[in-house]
C-alpha cells in the first residue's frame, strides 16, 4: 500500500516537473536528479542512463510513500494530503539539500526556478502518497494508535 502509494505520488510529482520543464521554470526532472546520483555525467543522457534515473526515482518514492503511510499510521489519517505534503517537504530539503550539499549528486547546483519546480513537485508528491494510502488502507490503520515501537513481550 505505501509502495503504490509512493508511486502515484511519484506520478504527479512527474507532471507537475514536466509542466514547470514546459514552462521554463526548470531544465531537469527528478530522474535526472536521480540520475546524477548514480552515474557519470556522460551516462545520464543515454537511453540506460534514463532507465536507471528513472528506477532510482521511482525507488526512493515507494520508500517515501512507505514512510508517508507508517507515520500516517501513527499521527492519523485526517488531513493526510496535508501531513503527505508536509514530508513530500522534508524529503525535498534533505534530499536536495542535505544530500546536494555532501556531494551525493554530481548535477550542477539548481537555479532559483529548478528550485521553486522540485519543491512545487515534492509537495504533490506527499499530498498525492498521503492521500492514496489512506485510500487505500483499511481506516483501522490510521486512527493514530499505532505506536512508534512495538512492545517486546516479556518471558515468565
Amino acid at each position: 500500500m505505501g509502495a503504490l502509494a509512493g508511486l502515484a505520488g511519484n506520478a504527479a510529482k512527474l507532471a507537475t516537473v514536466e509542466l514547470a520543464r514546459r514552462g521554463k521554470w526548470t531544465r531537469v526532472g527528478g530522474p535526472q536528479k536521480a540520475a546524477g546520483m548514480l552515474l557519470a555525467r556522460a551516462s545520464r543522457s543515454t537511453p540506460v542512463g534514463r532507465v536507471v534515473g528513472y528506477l532510482g526515482d521511482a525507488v526512493v518514492a515507494t520508500v517515501t510513500g512507505i514512510g508517508i503511510t507508517y507515520a500516517l499510521s501513527m499521527a492519523g489519517g485526517s488531513r493526510a494530503a496535508l501531513k503527505g505534503a508536509i514530508i513530500g517537504d522534508a524529503v525535498w530539503c534533505f534530499g536536495y539539500g542535505a544530500l546536494a550539499s555532501l556531494g551525493a549528486s554530481r548535477l550542477d547546483t539548481a537555479t532559483s526556478g529548478e528550485a521553486v519546480a522540485e519543491f512545487i513537485g515534492h509537495t504533490v508528491f506527499g499530498a498525492v502518497a498521503g492521500a492514496v494510502a489512506t485510500c487505500l488502507g483499511d481506516p483501522a490503520l490510521f486512527d493514530g494508535t499505532i505506536p512508534l515501537t512495538s512492545p517486546v513481550p516479556r518471558q515468565a
